[in-house]
């Protein structure tokens, strides 16, 4: 899918934010304003209300200019310098002011401070909050990424049984990922089980998964530049009523954090509402981490709902809703979704049911 890139937004932030010029390295951020990016290190991007350039070598030019619109694409031979061009470009220009991704390496900024002409301003935030706020466009992006993983979710756990160990599990849904129509994989997936679940970031490992035990998936995959981010937790022949009441107690906190994903309201009333839920349960000291992140071009991005976090809800705002309960030794319940702030509301993108499931 062609994405036409947001070059003319970013622009008109550029004179609010006090810049002559906005240098751009980082590949999602290149794609996000100029609809194209080459391999990381492969492009580079220059944005001024003079002009706007993209910079990149003879493999990706032709390409580059069938796609990219209202910018001049310049190919750098083998034998030049990005910078070095890109430098006299902003002064053939008059452009002093150089904003710039605070992100970039530091051998990369000081070669920008060696070979730039103009003064190097940081301005990563201008447009990592323009990204923030999902265009139509994008929003479909993402629910067919978000389609994918609920395809290859449900091909996985169908497969699911006592004996098979956290890699294998892992393995199986990485492919099916790939099979059901992912570009690539967001992040490698992560399989924890029985006691392991109560580590969120573990590592698939050779441990053999047991009958009457919680099995948590988190797993994300790319389709036309956007990610998904999706976990689920699955009981195994059969479920206590122990874990009965853990899992529907984040399922509700899960709910309840949603529910307050309003236009207007604040960022923080989510992750407050989700704890609050669990501490009725007397549970909320096993929820030690945030209710959700941004996503879009990346898995995780701006902003975040937790707690003392400023911000509020806007429409477009597409962000996870992810709160876990971790039992140290013994299990652990994370369920994730996407959701987007749609008609004042948050909406669920995964069409997936997110009840129990004993497999």
């Amino acid at each position: 899918m062609k994405m036409g890139g947001h070059l003319e937004k970013i622009t008109a932030r550029l004179v609010e934010a006090g810049l002559d010029a906005l240098l751009v390295i980082g590949k999602s951020n290149l794609f996000y304003c100029f609809g194209f990016a080459a391999d990381e290190g492969d492009g580079v991007g220059i944005l001024s209300v003079k002009g706007c350039w993209y910079f990149t070598d003879g493999r990706y030019t032709d390409s580059a200019r069938e796609t990219i619109e209202n910018a001049e694409v310049i190919e750098i031979p083998p034998s030049s310098s990005y910078l070095r061009r890109i430098g006299n470009i902003l002064h053939a220009n008059q452009l002093q002011k150089i904003g710039y991704e605070e992100s970039m390496s530091v051998m990369n900024f000081q070669a920008c401070q060696r070979y730039l002409w103009g003064d190097l301003i940081p301005a990563e935030s201008l447009i990592q909050q323009a990204r923030e706020i999902k265009e139509p466009q994008e929003i479909r992006c993402l629910q067919s990424a978000q389609d994918v993983s609920d395809r290859a979710f449900l091909k996985t756990i169908r497969n699911l049984h006592a004996g098979m160990t956290e890699q294998e599990v892992a393995v199986q849904l990485q492919c099916n990922l790939l099979l059901c129509g992912a570009d690539e994989i967001a992040f490698p997936p992560m399989v924890q089980s029985g006691p392991h679940g109560s580590q969120p970031h573990l590592r698939p490992t050779s441990r053999e998964i047991q009958e009457g035990e919680f099995v948590t998936l988190d797993f994300g995959c790319v389709k036309d530049h956007y990610c998904s981010d999706t976990c689920r937790t699955v009981a195994v022949g059969t479920a206590t009523e122990e874990m009965q009441r853990v899992y529907q107690a984040v399922l509700e906190a899960q709910t309840a954090g949603i529910a307050k994903a309003r236009t207007g309201e604040s960022l923080a009333a989510a992750d407050t509402a989700a704890r609050d839920t669990l501490k009725q349960r007397g549970l909320s000291a096993e929820y030690d981490h945030a209710f959700g992140h941004g996503i879009g071009l990346e898995p995780q991005e701006e902003p975040v709902s937790g707690i003392g976090i400023a911000g509020r809800f806007e429409e477009g705002l597409v962000m996870t809703a992810e709160p876990g309960l971790y039992i140290k030794g013994r299990m652990g319940v994370r369920i994730e979704d996407i959701f987007v702030v749609s008609n004042g509301q948050g909406r669920r993108l995964s069409q997936l049911d997110n009840s129990l499931m004993i497999v």
